[in-house]
């Protein structure tokens, strides 16, 4: 690859490689765009004659930055990003703003997440959810907040997708359960917190959650949630895992069902013990034939099943109503209550 580029480069460039696959090209002055569509163009039709490779052909994306100006490799490496997720051979990095603005979006939340671990200002709060047939028995589902510095909450929608394939996901998800298993210890609700496709992918995070149901008094009264719109990409590991939480007591919820069928064959292969109807059916069951049709599919599924079900979303006492006529078990949302620490 070293030797193709310089064949073709400029004789004024400079070529060094950054490591990997890595390439980095420094010109004498501003590159001219139809320089670097030949060049791209000529990489693209290169074969490579090695018999080992077979005719390799290798595809090549670049990020560009004109003009000497400071962090040119940085700002490269930006363009570089924005020039593959947007599919295309280059991208110059005045184009590609919104990307860096991204990057550094990116960089301050996971700063601050790890702070908030280190320095104990991961909370929880606990929404309740009701069961039909007896309102008064209520459970809980664990919600993940940030106390910044100056004091305000900050909510998974601000931070969660910026770690979820980070190393921090799995630090936060153990705090998260640490919480939840020492509030409930001393008191008789049960209680869910979700899980990502990652968490139960990630050995460590497993064997840790195994343990705690091991040495938890009562681990019948915790449900594991899972997001069926995460991609299952492993159906063997998470279903070994839905199998040993269940050997060892607690329960299991796809949470959002409904919300896409990517994987419904395989959530049907699963023996969980509870379907969590996606907000997007609910909020609209009384007043969309299509979104009650379906939620009344689900529920009678869930009962072939042996399975029950829980209505998120449930805002109002119109939609509780409807609920309850279909046959749904649990329900949860502002009408039951919101979001907040746990009051015994």
């Amino acid at each position: 690859m070293a030797g193709k580029l310089r064949e073709i480069l400029p004789e004024e460039t400079k070529l060094y490689r950054l490591g990997g696959s890595e390439f980095c090209i420094v010109g004498a002055g501003a590159f001219d765009p139809n320089e670097i569509v030949e060049i791209m163009a000529q990489l693209q039709a290169s074969k490579f004659e090695d018999p080992d490779l077979e005719g390799l052909n290798v595809a090549v994306t670049a990020g560009v930055v004109q003009h000497r100006r400071d962090r040119l490799i940085e700002k490269a490496s930006i363009a570089l990003s924005s020039a593959k997720q947007k599919n295309i051979p280059f991208e110059f990095y005045s184009n590609a703003q919104d990307v860096e603005k991204r990057y550094k979006h990116r960089i301050q939340w996971m700063n601050e997440v790890e702070r908030a671990i280190d320095e104990g200002r991961v909370v929880v709060h606990y929404q309740p959810i009701a069961k039909i047939s007896d309102p008064a028995m209520k459970k809980y589902e664990a919600l993940v907040r940030l106390v910044g510095r100056d004091g305000r909450i900050h909510y998974p929608g601000e931070f969660l997708e910026v770690v979820q394939n980070s190393r921090l996901y799995a630090r936060l998800t153990q705090v998260v359960m640490e919480k939840c298993f020492e509030t409930f210890e001393n008191n008789a609700y049960s209680f869910s917190l979700n899980l990502s496709i990652n968490d139960i992918k990630d050995a460590m995070c497993r064997n840790s959650i195994f343990e705690a149901l091991k040495s938890y008094p009562e681990p019948g009264r915790v449900t594991f949630e899972i997001l069926e719109s995460e991609e299952v990409s492993d159906f063997n590991v998470v279903n070994a895992f839905i199998e040993e939480v269940r050997r060892l007591g607690a329960r299991v919820a796809i949470d959002d069902f409904g919300s896409g069928y990517s994987n419904f064959h395989y959530l049907l292969k699963m023996r969980v013990d509870y379907y969590k109807i996606d907000a997007s059916l609910i909020r609209y069951v009384t007043e969309d034939p299509n979104s009650r049709m379906i939620v009344e599919s689900i529920v009678h599924l869930a009962k072939r099943l042996g399975v029950q079900t829980v209505a998120e979303y449930v805002e109002n006492e119109s939609i509780a109503k409807v609920c309850e006529q279909i046959g749904i078990d649990y329900l949860q949302g502002y009408f039951i209550g919101k979001p907040g620490p746990l009051k015994y």
